[in-house]
């Protein structure tokens, strides 16, 4: 049992070693503000988005083209502004 102590010890340092704590839900939404308030580009935001929230956003497109007459594009930057 003594002889495996020391494997034991290194296995469990190396797999603690490479975990990393993300960031908090708070400080995530900062940097997504400030990101944003810089002029982040859609794809960029799009990395910040829940899979659901993404869907949510990219369905509701068509919906204001039609209403504001405007370009795909320019409703992801009247998105963007407005975000």
């Amino acid at each position: 049992m003594i002889k495996f102590a020391p494997l034991i010890f290194l296995s469990c340092l190396t797999m603690f070693s490479g975990c990393q704590e993300s960031g908090s839900p708070s400080s995530i939404y900062e940097e997504y503000n400030a990101r944003v308030i810089e002029g982040i580009s859609f794809e960029e935001a799009k990395k910040y988005f829940s899979k659901s929230k993404l869907a949510e956003v990219e369905a509701s497109f068509p919906r204001y083209m039609a209403q504001m007459k405007k370009s795909k594009e320019e409703v992801i930057k009247f998105y963007l502004d407005f975000s």
